[in-house]
């Protein structure tokens, strides 16, 4: 249009009307041009902002870092300063100073690939709650105590490899006063370390015990073995543990389970590697006595013993119990019984006592003894109540003044009595002590008191940790046991957990505290709080774990406690919160003794697989290239204004306009 007009001007002046439309027409494109090249010149100066302060990213908190959300070196020492953290404990076990601290620079100055050297780092949390760690990693994790009864956990780096075959951290690096370098990572305020924390040597602990504690058995009765181990020895870890037992085959068979290690007769069970633990892990094994029994000897007894690598043997038991073999004489005795003899005939009266016959023990000369017996010990109070019994040859002769106490503790009572018996209590403390009693008494005939003494050893143990078993039901599903377990766990599927404390002691525990961390499961469900105060159990949000008090755990017995969660419908689509954390896994995982872990039926994230390559750079050339093409366009709007201003101005005095 703009060359025909100008073409056709000098031959047609008239058309200068049209190019005056034409150039008001230019202006109001030129506007408008230039509001479009204002409006993209915005858009492009937002860009360049985002791209130089890109966004952080948002993602779930997780339990399992040492400190959340940093940034800076500000946020170390932020935590390290706030007293209601652990951050300077938990440091300070590694040797890490407030110094040591605040020489590193603000912002992270390094960054380390898993498997490009021997990185040890830590966390709040054991890798045994999370089922998609491998078995490897969990056996190595070293638990370490930084404060009573508080505990991190250091394990191989790689151990969080799991999504991808290596994983490369943004960190801070620095030296420790003593010229040892460390590491921070930025995702998770983790120490971090080259090589393994050299932990304490191990010491192991086994008990060995018969449940229920029997003391006798008959031909094809069954009875069960429990092995109770630990590591009692705090931040030290028992490599490549196993039980080892010479088993009485030739007595009795194994009933469960099957999965035993044997070398003929020989228990040789790996129960893998040990971290310290206040509580027992447990391995029972169910024997049925062969019948008929044919053992030379009607005693069943062994020892057992627990090995690892870098410990110390330890001896568990002996557990013994003893089968009875009926009396041929009388089927209700047994055949070792003193009176399991044949009938004898009749026997003449006794010359020194005719109520008595002649060939019975007390037919002699008048002589007295005594027995001291602990007849009732009551392990929880340490109470003893001793039974003092007087035996005469002919009591008819003998007469009983007294009984002088001393119960080896420094503690000494006397009594009046005519009785052939007393009883009398006595509280001490933990320890073996020798209780001795002195019984004065006289017999006809003569002219002086007597006296006569016995003793009695009292022992007192102290209180060991109780026994933990977890087993899990899907209500909802009605599975059990296994079943349960390897069953993926749907939206709105009801879980049973039952805590198991088992107390294997031969006398009774009070005010014992049963508690189960429950955060990864919650992750997923939750808790029937209803329920759980039924149950007499309370939850702590802030720790995440429900609680039982029990008053009391019988002696050789168990106490169960449950709770119920609820599995949330829908089920959260949650990113975990980085590379070192099991939270949001898509697994519900948790230790009560034993680990259950659980999959999860989670929904599949809605959106691209793999999003476009439209990063920094690639969004800065495009707004570049368009801002380029607008502001050609704008320019050249302009300058056909001004051409057209000057034709205008030129052709205007000719005429025409």
């Amino acid at each position: 249009m703009f060359r025909r007009l100008v073409s056709n001007l000098p031959f047609n002046p008239s058309l200068l009307q049209q190019v005056s439309f034409y150039a008001k027409r230019v202006h109001q494109e030129s506007t408008l041009r230039r509001t479009g090249f204002g409006l993209i010149a915005l858009a492009m100066f937002i860009q360049m902002f985002a791209i130089i302060a890109p966004p952080e990213k948002s993602l779930a908190f997780s339990d399992n870092h040492i400190i959340n959300g940093l940034t800076n070196k500000s946020g170390i020492l932020s935590a390290w300063d706030t007293p209601s953290t652990d951050v300077a404990a938990i440091y300070g076990k590694f040797g890490l100073t407030r110094a040591d601290i605040e020489a590193l620079p603000n912002s992270p100055n390094t960054k380390i690939v898993s498997d490009k050297n021997d990185w040890w780092t830590t966390g709040r949390n054991s890798l045994a709650n999370y089922s998609n760690v491998a078995n490897t990693f969990k056996k190595s994790e070293v638990k370490l105590t930084y404060a009573p009864e508080k505990y991190v956990y250091m394990r191989d780096l790689r151990a969080w490899d799991i999504r991808n075959p290596r994983n490369t951290y943004d960190a801070w690096t620095g030296k420790k006063a003593d010229g040892t370098q460390f590491w921070i990572l930025k995702d998770c305020g983790n120490y971090t370390q080259v090589g393994k924390f050299t932990p304490q040597q191990p010491r192991l602990d086994l008990v060995k015990s018969i449940v229920g504690k029997p003391e006798t058995v008959k031909p094809g009765d069954s009875f069960t073995y429990r092995f109770e181990y630990r590591n009692i020895q705090q931040d030290s870890l028992a490599e490549q543990v196993l039980i080892q037992d010479e088993l009485d085959l030739k007595n009795y068979d194994i009933v469960s389970p099957s999965n035993l290690v044997l070398a003929g007769s020989v228990l040789r069970q790996p129960v893998g590697n040990l971290s310290y633990s206040t509580a027992y892990s447990v391995l029972d094994i169910v024997v049925k006595v062969k019948n008929p029994f044919t053992g030379p000897s009607p005693t069943v007894c062994n020892v057992a013993i627990l090995k690892a690598v870098n410990a110390t043997d330890v001896k568990g038991g002996p557990a013994c119990v003893s089968v009875i073999i009926p009396c041929e004489y009388n089927p209700a005795l047994k055949a070792s019984d003193s009176a399991c003899k044949p009938p004898q005939p009749p026997v003449k009266p006794c010359i020194y006592d005719p109520s008595l016959k002649a060939d019975d023990p007390k037919c002699v000369q008048a002589k007295v003894y005594c027995s001291l017996l602990d007849t009732s010990v009551n392990k929880t109070t340490r109470e003893v109540t001793f039974k003092t019994t007087v035996t005469s040859t002919n009591e008819k002769v003998t007469t009983v003044y007294g009984y002088n106490y001393d119960f080896g503790n420094g503690k000494k009572q006397s009594k009046e009595s005519r009785q052939f018996s007393d009883t009398t209590k006595h509280v001490y403390a933990v320890g073996k002590f020798t209780a001795n009693v002195i019984v004065i008494y006289s017999v006809t005939g003569q002219s002086t008191k007597q006296e006569t003494d016995c003793t009695k050893v009292v022992e007192l143990d102290s209180e060991k940790p109780l026994g933990e078993i977890k087993k899990v039901k899907n209500v909802t599903q009605n599975l059990e046991g296994d079943k349960a377990i390897n069953t993926v766990v749907k939206a709105g599927d009801v879980l049973a957990y039952s805590l198991i404390t088992t107390n294997t002691q031969d006398f009774e525990r009070k005010n014992i505290i049963a508690t189960d961390y429950v955060g990864d499961i919650l992750e997923y469900a939750t808790l029937d709080e209803a329920f759980l105060k039924d149950q007499g159990g309370t939850y702590d949000k802030n720790t995440k774990k429900v609680s039982f008090v029990l008053a009391s755990v019988s002696a050789r017995s168990d106490v169960t406690k449950s709770f119920k969660v609820t599995l949330k419908n829908p089920i959260p689509a949650t990113n975990a919160p980085s590379n070192v954390s099991g939270s949001y896994d898509c697994r519900i995982s948790n230790i009560y003794g034993n680990e259950l872990s659980m999959a999860v039926d989670c929904p599949v994230v809605k959106g691209l697989e793999t999003l476009p390559n439209t990063g920094p750079g690639t969004s800065a050339i495009i707004g570049f290239i368009v801002v380029t093409f607008v502001g050609y366009f704008y320019a050249r709007s302009r300058v056909l204004a001004k051409e057209l201003a000057l034709i205008r101005a030129e052709y205007a005095p000719t005429g025409g306009f």
